[in-house]
């Protein structure tokens, strides 16, 4: 795979992917690249420039994004591509003798993509930026020894346990298997389904908590593949989201 880079001829200077090269990454057309950008953009998360490339057909608007967003943008396309991305900008910045702040920097960009795209709690976050600083042989001192995961709102100072969808629901003889749980979850917007590639290429679906769930859960990083999620339902608050499902009647 060859990845061309490019560099504005702009005041900044700002070195960028364009969307036809992100295209050829993630094996997708121009056009859905393009579509996705948009879309970020729409939303706040990404900014993008565009220019016009003309060749020997009709000319092509081409857009361009800064390292950064270029991570949110295959992150949300095809997330089993972000590592071939991430390894190419390190080619290139081996050639240029980078410094480890920079690599580091580099896989921080990685992570806040990740954590913006999969809603990951605190913990995970947490375990992520630890990795990344083992990985680029850096001291992690001066990340906190631990983090609180805790419903929103809550007064606790210390994370509260959380337990799997079939674990609470067996706790709480709701009734219902865990399968059917989800999809009633999704109905009320509390997860949604993401997917990902697998390593054979095949297409995983997964769950995870979306930010107005994220009262009653947190999302676990799978520990077999960082691009993939685990919701987790905090016990203090299960009854609730069991009551906001319909599941149980709250006594008036």
């Amino acid at each position: 795979m060859n990845i061309n880079l490019r560099t504005d001829l702009s005041t900044d200077q700002t070195l960028t992917m364009s969307s036809r090269e992100i295209a050829d990454v993630v094996s997708s057309r121009h056009d859905s690249v393009k579509r996705t950008i948009e879309t970020l953009s729409s939303k706040g998360l990404i900014t993008f420039t565009q220019t016009v490339e003309k060749g020997t057909g009709r000319p092509l608007t081409v857009y361009h994004v800064n390292e950064e967003h270029s991570y949110i943008v295959v992150a949300q396309l095809s997330p089993e591509f972000t590592a071939a991305l991430v390894k190419r900008w390190k080619e290139l910045e081996t050639k240029t003798s980078p410094s480890i702040a920079q690599k580091f920097e580099l896989e921080l960009m990685l992570a806040k993509a990740a954590t913006e795209m999969l809603h990951l709690s605190e913990s995970s976050t947490l375990s992520m930026l630890q990795r990344i600083a083992e990985i680029n042989g850096l001291s992690s001192a001066s990340l906190p020894a631990y983090t609180v995961d805790k419903p929103i709102g809550s007064t606790f100072d210390s994370s509260e346990p959380t337990f799997s969808a079939t674990q609470g629901l067996k706790e709480f003889n709701a009734g219902i298997s865990a399968s059917a749980f989800n999809k009633l979850l999704a109905t009320h917007g509390i997860i949604t389904q993401l997917t990902r590639k697998s390593s054979s290429g095949k297409e995983k679906k997964f769950w995870s908590i979306t930010e107005h769930g994220l009262r009653y859960g947190k999302n676990l990083s799978n520990p077999r593949n960082q691009n993939e999620t685990q919701a987790h339902w905090y016990r203090s608050t299960f009854y609730q989201l069991l009551s906001h499902t319909g599941l149980i009647q709250e006594a008036a």
